[in-house]
This record gives C-alpha cells, sequence and structure tokens, in this order.
C-alpha cells in the first residue's frame, strides 16, 4: 500500500500531462484521418465509397475546428508544432493519388480542398471554381 501511495502523485502528473485541449486532440485527429487516406491510397483499397466517408470525416473535423473558435494564438502555436506531420501526411495522400491515378493531385475529387491540394483553403472553397 505504501509503494502505491508513493506511485500516486507520479500517475495523476502523467495523467495531466497527457491530456491535449480539445483544439489539439483536432489538430491530431485531421493529421490521422489524413494518414489513414494515405495508407488506404497506397495499398491500392480506395474506392469511391471510402472517398466520400474520408472527405466527411475531414470535413467534419474542420467544422468543428471552426465551432471551437480557436485563439489565433492558440491556432498559431497548434500549426506550429503540428505542422511537419501534417505536411508530411498530406505529402503521402498526394503522391498516392497521383501514383495511383498519374493525374495531378492539386484536385483529388472527393477530398477537402486543403487536404488533397498544396494549397490551404476553407471547407466552401470546394464549390468555387477554379481560378486561371
Amino acid at each position: 500500500m505504501q509503494s502505491f501511495k508513493n506511485i500516486l502523485p507520479l500517475l495523476l502528473l502523467a495523467v495531466l500531462l497527457g491530456c491535449d485541449s480539445p483544439a489539439e486532440r483536432l489538430f491530431k485527429e485531421q493529421i490521422e484521418i489524413t494518414s489513414e487516406a494515405a495508407d488506404r491510397m497506397e495499398s491500392g483499397k480506395w474506392d469511391v465509397v471510402y472517398g466520400q466517408g474520408i472527405s466527411q470525416r475531414m470535413l467534419e473535423n474542420l467544422h468543428k475546428q471552426q465551432k471551437l473558435k480557436i485563439p489565433a494564438q492558440e491556432r498559431q502555436q497548434l500549426e506550429e508544432k503540428y505542422s511537419p506531420q501534417m505536411k508530411k501526411a498530406r505529402a503521402r495522400l498526394r503522391n498516392a493519388w497521383q501514383k495511383t491515378t498519374g493525374k495531378p493531385a492539386s484536385r483529388m475529387p472527393g477530398m477537402p480542398p486543403g487536404e488533397s491540394g498544396p494549397e490551404e483553403a476553407k471547407p466552401d472553397d470546394d464549390k468555387r471554381p477554379p481560378s486561371q
């Protein structure tokens, strides 16, 4: 029993340090979704139904981020912290798309803009015609 009392403060500290903010969890989830899509495409198991489902999950995540109204400073910190991981996941997805289809990944069907293309975009941008 004495050893448990010695370990309890360490366990509480580990739990508290492991708790992410809701915004950080959404950033991590977006990276996971993008990586999952890249895995699926690299394995050759991508299909239209899966593409629609993953697109929906990405859009839902982006809408949750918007609903949170993440303060600019926190958003900037999270973008800086997770930018390398997100860029890596997006690059994998773009490369897998190009390898699978032979087409540039600037606009992958069924994927929200910003996830498939090199530039960032808001969820409503997919309704606008491409600029010429």
